[in-house]
């Protein structure tokens, strides 16, 4: 009796435990995505957390789809929802008992759910930002593009669909819509082409629909039933155009037999999901080269004449590895006429060696044949700077060695399409060493360069950089500027600096720095030594000269990259020396230093400005918003009065602003792109008498495209570039700058 006793006062203490286990708390699980780098789930804090397979969402949790798609399955019912890409879905609530319900929102994008009929957890509140979706047991989708559709349609089942500003509702049924942006908001019954175009992007990829609890019986159960409701053949009314067949599907899948309701079958199963795993084969290829393929015509402004060009550019993004390639044939009247296509440098970019004879000029045959072939690389990329492994090669604007103190952002396509380089940047980061390269052009070498460094403990590193521009006259041939008593010179820069990262994570990262760097000229076959150090000058503070100091922190919190530094710059020494504009003042820069080897040498005149020193605070910040703006700012503050200097242009101040509307944009702007402009001495553009927002210090990028149709865009392009005499010299203003002129190009793009 006693044991008795014992067992039933253990099995009722136990009694709440096992219903507690029976009734587990309900739950989302992330089943299934395809690129772990194109997803992101934000909690109810809106703090990006760690994404795997399996992992449980929780009421607040947001799920953001960029590239990819996402597939949920709700326990402990078995529903099953999935995601395209570049959706923002939201987890509202879980349904715990009969008297609650299970709530998602969407902002945007477009889902399917395949909801259980049977258990708990079979009621479904989706909202978008203008209506709210209501479900039980109903396969379904939901579609939100922010301004333009918010939509339901419904594949099997009934839903509730009600407009938030009218509290209007309407009930569809299989094979009906309803949009509440649209004008009038009604159910509107699909077509049967308009209803698998609908679920062809939506099917599943790894959870099963058959598994979901209640909807293969169902299915099953109307698909025997079918036949017996049919009316007799005599009976049957003749569908008006007004009342197009009702779709219906025999499996719940897309891919199966449809049938029209009052009619003949359109097939028997198996042939309709031939020919349906046919289409969709055709629609993942023609999507698939979509991505891949981009064709542009229009026209283009280079050297300040007008062209017309049709461009193929294919793009490839694999991981990693990021490649563009650029096909184009830019022309005068004719397409057809070989000899009317532009050359960019004389070049006859398309001959691949023809223009030279192989058996007797072989070398130089197969040198054109390697250049021509290597224009066509618009950009290839590996990875990013401080990976182990990185690479750019082609045009490029954001080329950086190190700590940028002597190369940041250094571009090579500021006179692109007219000038095509094919740039080079890579380095190799391992435990204890690495390097880091630079060529402006490989074909045509002058700017070129590196880092070597070593980490002899732990992460703290110390290096050396050198980068040389062997010769910076050659922009100043045949123009005004050009130096008649020099007959070459080169840029030598001489750089060390060291760096102890705190953090260096993808969530956080702190890293100090620390760099030195020098120029010295070479002229006219000599390194002029005395330009850095003067054994005269007494102190050895008074003796150095033309140098820099940079000294701060760089890296990233979550999503946001920082860099915040300060900086000490003495003579014609600038940090950042290889800057975005570089390429477009090399010249002119010329033209300052041999000016200022004749003031320290006393044979010329020359500024004070030469004497002074600059100090400032450099900092800048770059993130992507929401997945639809990219932003970058950045900003150099020198500690001086514009008013103390003798030319007020020499200030030395930096700005620089880039804000990119992403494609995802265009749901809710209905365009997108942006502008990107960098300027060096800011300041004094608006304290001069005349505005100049665009000179030689300043580069301009930016385009605004206008989605005309999902496969066709208009785009308006804006761009900056050297003016040219007829021979192809720069021409120079009266303060020794290269003049620019501004380029306009509207084109098409077509995406195949």
């Amino acid at each position: 009796m006693k044991r008795i006793i014992t067992l039933l006062i253990v099995s009722m203490l136990c009694m709440p435990v096992l219903l507690f286990a029976q009734d587990a708390d309900p739950s989302a699980t992330l089943a299934y995505y395809e690129d772990d780098t194109q997803i992101e789930i934000l909690d109810s804090a809106r703090v990006p957390v760690e994404v795997y397979f399996g992992m449980e969402l929780q009421p607040g949790d947001t799920v953001r789809t960029n590239a990819t798609i996402a597939e949920l399955q709700l326990e402990p019912n078995g529903s099953i929802v999935k995601l395209s890409q570049n959706t923002v879905f939201t987890v509202d609530e879980l349904q715990k008992d009969a008297n609650t319900t299970n709530k998602f929102s969407m902002a945007a994008g477009k889902m399917r759910a395949i909801a259980a009929r049977t258990g708990l957890g079979n009621r479904y509140q989706v909202s978008t930002p203008s209506a709210v979706c209501g479900v039980r047991g109903t396969d379904f989708g939901i579609i939100a593009i922010p301004g333009q559709e918010e939509s339901a349609f419904v594949n099997q089942g009934v839903v509730e669909f009600m407009q938030k500003t009218s509290q209007s509702a309407v009930t569809l049924t299989q094979g009906m819509t309803a949009n509440a942006l649209a004008d009038t908001f009604e159910a509107v019954r699909l077509s049967q082409e308009r209803l698998r175009e609908l679920l062809q992007d939506m099917q599943f990829e790894r959870l099963d629909p058959k598994e979901v609890p209640g909807h293969e019986l169902v299915a099953e159960q109307e698909t025997e039933e079918e036949p017996a409701e049919e009316p007799e053949a005599e009976e049957a009314e003749e569908p008006t155009e007004e009342e197009e067949p009702e779709a219906t599907e025999d499996a719940t899948i897309p891919g199966a037999a449809l049938t029209a309701a009052g009619g003949e079958a359109a097939g028997s199963a198996d042939a309709a999901g031939a020919d349906e795993g046919d289409d969709g084969e055709q629609s993942a290829l023609a999507r698939a080269i979509g991505e891949i393929f981009g064709f542009e015509i229009g026209t283009v402004t280079m050297r300040g004449r007008t062209y017309s060009k049709a461009v193929v550019k294919p793009q490839f993004e694999i991981g990693k590895l990021k490649l563009g390639l650029y096909l184009p044939v830019v022309y005068n009247d004719d397409l057809f006429d070989y000899s009317q296509w532009y050359r960019p440098a004389g070049n006859n970019e398309w001959s691949f060696g023809s223009d030279y004879d192989w058996s007797s000029e072989p070398g130089e045959a197969a040198q054109d044949a390697l250049i021509d072939l290597a224009l066509k690389i618009h950009y290839l990329e590996w990875g990013e700077q401080r990976d182990p492994f990185f690479l750019k090669l082609g045009n490029l604007h954001n080329m950086t060695i190190g700590h940028g103190t002597i190369m940041k952002n250094f571009a090579n396509d500021l006179e692109f399409p007219s000038v095509r380089r094919v740039g080079l940047n890579m380095g190799i980061d391992r435990e204890k060493s690495g390097f880091e390269l630079v060529v402006n052009d490989i074909a045509q070498p002058e700017i070129f360069g590196g880092r070597f460094y070593v980490r002899p403990i732990g992460r703290f590193a110390m290096g050396v950089s050198s980068i040389v521009d062997i010769d910076p006259l050659s922009t100043l041939e045949g123009s005004s500027q050009e130096l008649t008593n020099v007959d070459s010179m080169r840029f030598v820069t001489l750089g060390a600096d060291m760096e102890l990262p705190i953090f260096e994570n993808d969530v956080l990262s702190i890293i100090p720095f620390a760099d030195v760097a020098a120029m010295v000229p070479q002229k006219n076959g000599e390194m002029q030594w005395d330009m850095v150090y003067n054994s005269g000058g007494g102190t050895f503070a008074d003796s150095v000269r033309n140098y820099g100091l940079t000294s701060g922190i760089f890296g990233n919190l979550l999503s946001v990259d920082y860099n915040l530094e300060w900086r000490y710059y003495h003579g014609v020494f600038r940090p950042t020396f290889f800057n975005t504009t570089y390429e477009r003042n090399r010249g002119t820069l010329a033209v300052e230093i041999n000016n200022y080897l004749a003031f320290l040498d006393g044979t010329g005149s020359g500024s004070s400005d030469y004497e002074d020193s600059v100090m400032g605070i450099y900092g800048s910040a770059h993130t992507v918003l929401l997945n639809l703006v990219d932003v970058k700012a950045g900003y150099m503050w020198p500690w001086r009065s514009i008013d103390e200097l003798d030319d007020p242009s020499n200030f030395n101040d930096e700005f620089s602003l880039s804000l990119y509307l992403l494609p995802e944009a265009a749901r809710i702007t209905q365009v997108y792109g942006g502008i990107e402009y960098s300027r060096t001495n800011f300041i004094p553009a608006f304290t001069e008498d005349e505005l100049s927002l665009f000179d030689a210090y300043t580069s301009v990028k930016g385009e605004v495209i206008y989605p005309v149709a999902p496969s066709l865009d208009i785009a308006a392009i804006i761009s900056t570039s050297v003016r040219q005499d007829d021979a192809g010299n720069v021409v120079y203003d009266a303060d020794g700058d290269p003049e620019i002129v501004p380029n306009i190009t509207i084109e098409t793009r077509v995406h195949f």
